[in-house]
């Protein structure tokens, strides 16, 4: 339904303290097109993500979960575009407004389901935390687990 990274960036967007439901502003904000944003705004409220009140755009209650188990093309399509801004985020922003690091180890592959439990209950936390205070700009964050090895040959 939603591949494109911008769908869930002006979702956020319209909880930030100075958000105006404007294409023109919300573009701005984001880099994309008028068009895009359009559109964009258009399927937001079609699935219940968003909904106008008083001439304004708010998110509502309904969450949008999707399962990174099993194939699906937009979902690695929205990790691609992530992953790419993340890429351009390492040389374009300031120290004091991102954090890229990584840590190379070596693992027991049998560990991955729980550390990816892991993972995920760590996101919600961040999240949960990260969203008090003065809202003013729309993050992401990528956790990026992947195995740097290639299989073993059977000799």
């Amino acid at each position: 339904m939603i591949s494109d990274w911008y769908h869930f960036a002006i979702i956020e967007l319209t909880e930030t303290s100075d958000f105006k439901y404007d294409t023109k502003w919300i573009s701005q904000r984001l880099a994309i097109t008028e068009v895009e944003v359009k559109n964009a705004i258009q399927r937001l409220l079609q699935l219940n993500l968003l909904q106008k009140e008083n001439n304004n755009l708010k998110k509502t209650n309904h969450n949008f979960f999707a399962s990174y188990n099993t194939p699906n093309s937009a979902l690695r399509k929205l990790s691609k575009q992530l992953l790419s801004k993340a890429h351009v985020a390492v040389d374009e922003q300031a120290y004091d407004e991102k954090d890229i690091t990584n840590i190379t180890m070596a693992i027991d592959p049998k560990l991955l389901p729980a550390a990816e439990e892991k993972i995920k209950s760590f996101r919600r936390e961040l999240c949960s935390f990260l969203e008090n205070g003065n809202r003013t700009e729309v993050y992401t964050f990528v956790p990026a687990l992947f195995k740097l090895t290639k299989n073993k040959k059977n000799n």
